[in-house]
């Protein structure tokens, strides 16, 4: 990913790695 879902920040959810966000659903 080229960066951390801003969703995954407000929920307080576990940091995923930079190349693994792209594909966490948002």
């Amino acid at each position: 990913g080229l960066y951390v879902h801003p969703v995954t920040k407000l929920v307080g959810l576990p940091k995923v790695p930079e190349d693994s966000d792209d594909t966490v659903p948002q």
